[in-house]
C-alpha cells in the first residue's frame, strides 16, 4: 500500500513534535566562577523525569585556573561509574589524575586509586556502601608499600604495619575497633626492635621501653604509662649498659629523686629532688671523681 502524501506529511511532523519533546526534556546547565560567565566552574545535563529536573549523564567540574577538576556521571542526581579527580596543575603537558573512585546508585562501591602528580599509585582501597572495607593500601614512589591496613565497618581492625623503603618492616600495630590496642613494634631498618609501646583502648598503658640498634636488643630506656601519663620509675641506660639516670613520675611530673650516673664510670654525676615538677631543694653535680660541686 502507497501512503498518501497528506499521511507522510502528518507522520513527519508527528516525528518532529516527539523530538522536539525529547530534546525539551534535556537541558544543559553551566556554572560560572564570575557574574560575567568567562570562567567556567561547572558543566551537566538535566533530564526532566518523574520527580522533577534531575542532574543525567555526563557531570565536569572546574579549577578557576581553567583546568579540569573532576568528571564522572549521574543516574537520577546520584553518582554512578567512575569519578576522576584532578591536580590543578600540568605535568609534562597534561593536567595529572589525582584519584578515581567507583559510584554505584550515589555510593562509592569497589575500587579507589589515589595517584601523585608522576602518576605513581599511593593510595588503594576498597569500599562498600560509602564506607572503606578491607584492605588499605600506601606506597612509595618506587612503588613499594608505605603502610598496609585492613578496615571493618570503616574503622581500622587488627594488624597494621608500616615499612621502610627498602620494604623491611618499620612499624606494626594492632587495632581494635579503630583505636590502637595492645602491643605497638617499631623496628630499625637492620630488623632490630627499637621500641615497645603497649596500648589500651587508645591510650599508652604499661611498660614502655627502646632499644639500641643491636643484636642483643639492648634496653635504652624503661618507663610506665597511666591513660597517655608518665608515672613511677623511668630508668635511662648508655648503649654501653651501665645505668645513666633514673626519674620518678608522679602524673606525669618529676616527683622525689632524679640521679645520673657517668656512662663509663658509673660514679654520680648529678642528683636533684623534685616536687610536682619542680626541684625541691639541693642540686648536686659531680666531678668525674666524685668530688661534688654544689
Amino acid at each position: 500500500m502507497i501512503m498518501s502524501f497528506k499521511k507522510i506529511i502528518a507522520l513527519h511532523l508527528l516525528l518532529t513534535l516527539l523530538s522536539s519533546t525529547s530534546l525539551a526534556q534535556l537541558k544543559v546547565v553551566k556554572v560560572f566562577y564570575d557574574e560575567e560567565e568567562k570562567q567556567l566552574k561547572e558543566a551537566y545535563e538535566m533530564d526532566l523525569g518523574d520527580n522533577g529536573w534531575e542532574k543525567t549523564g555526563y557531570y565536569k567540574s572546574y579549577f578557576k585556573s581553567g583546568r579540569l577538576a573532576l568528571e564522572g556521571n549521574f543516574k537520577q542526581n546520584k553518582p554512578n561509574g567512575w569519578f576522576k579527580e584532578y591536580y590543578d596543575t600540568t605535568f609534562s603537558k597534561k593536567t595529572p589524575l589525582k584519584s578515581q573512585v567507583f559510584y554505584e546508585n550515589g555510593l562509592k562501591n569497589g575500587k579507589m586509586w589515589a595517584l601523585n602528580m608522576q602518576g605513581d599509585t599511593i593510595q588503594k582501597a576498597n569500599f562498600k556502601d560509602n564506607q572503606l572495607e578491607g584492605d588499605f593500601l600506601s606506597y612509595y614512589p618506587n612503588g613499594k608499600i608505605f603502610r598496609k591496613s585492613f578496615f571493618k565497618d570503616t574503622n581500622v581492625e587488627g594488624l597494621a604495619e608500616e615499612f621502610y623503603e627498602s620494604g623491611k618492616i618499620a612499624k606494626k600495630m594492632y587495632f581494635k575497633n579503630g583505636q590502637i590496642d595492645s602491643i605497638c613494634a617499631y623496628y630499625y631498618e637492620s630488623g632490630n626492635i627499637k621500641a615497645k609501646e603497649f596500648y589500651k583502648n587508645g591510650l599508652l598503658n604499661g611498660l614502655q621501653s627502646t632499644y639500641y640498634d643491636a643484636n642483643s636488643s639492648h634496653i635504652q630506656s624503661n618507663y610506665f604509662m597511666r591513660n597517655n601519663v608518665k608515672i613511677g620509675k623511668e630508668e635511662i641506660f648508655a648503649e654501653n649498659g651501665n645505668l645513666v639516670q633514673v626519674a620518678f613520675y608522679e602524673n606525669g611530673l618529676l616527683e622525689g629523686d632524679y640521679k645520673q650516673w657517668y656512662a663509663d664510670t658509673k660514679r654520680l654525676k648529678y642528683e636533684a629532688n623534685y616536687q610536682k615538677g619542680y626541684k625541691n631543694g639541693k642540686e648536686i653535680l659531680y666531678f668525674n671523681t666524685e668530688k661534688p660541686i654544689i
